[in-house]
């Protein structure tokens, strides 16, 4: 699988390489600071014209690292080059040891601590699921506000399942 997520990794970036002027590797599961999309615009704004191959968001393998697309095409060949011998983030290591030779890693630590759920109260029910939940985040937690729902992989005919002890209005 990572093979494919370094393939897949580098035809994205291809694809992005003249759509725009920085290029920010995400994942739909991360839980972002507040502002970050302008805070990361920002910094890479007033830096730009200073020597980097890429600024460095979080310390998630990956994620958050951000790329002058005019760079991304000499970076997906390296990637390509070597796609079936090391992951990604490996990868981007070894780049950077190519082209900066002693890289310094920034202090600030990822996207901040945000919570990843909100506090909230909802309307009395029992609640059922067929989903196995990962750790302590069952869905009795999410919907009783004190913790989110996390389930392992969803297979055809699950569910899950409020059935609220008064009627409500759901809106």
């Amino acid at each position: 699988w990572r093979t494919k997520q370094n393939l897949d990794f580098s035809f994205l970036m291809l694809y992005a390489h003249d759509k725009g002027r920085f290029y920010v590797q995400l994942e739909d599961d991360v839980v972002a600071k507040a502002g970050y999309f302008n805070n990361m615009k920002t910094f890479a704004t007033l830096n730009d014209s200073k020597q980097w191959l890429f600024l460095e968001f979080s310390q998630l393998g990956f994620i958050g690292k951000m790329f002058r697309t005019g760079d991304l095409p000499m970076i997906t060949e390296f990637f390509l080059m070597f796609h079936k011998d090391k992951p990604v983030d490996w990868l981007l290591d070894h780049i950077l040891w190519v082209k900066a030779c002693n890289p310094e890693k920034d202090a600030d630590k990822d996207f901040g601590k945000q919570a990843l759920y909100q506090v909230h109260s909802n309307p009395a029910a029992e609640v059922s699921s067929s989903l196995k939940h990962y750790q302590q985040h069952s869905l009795e937690r999410a919907y009783t506000g004190k913790d989110f729902f996390w389930a392992l992989t969803p297979i055809k005919n699950d569910y899950i399942l409020f059935n609220f002890t008064q009627p409500i209005n759901i809106t």
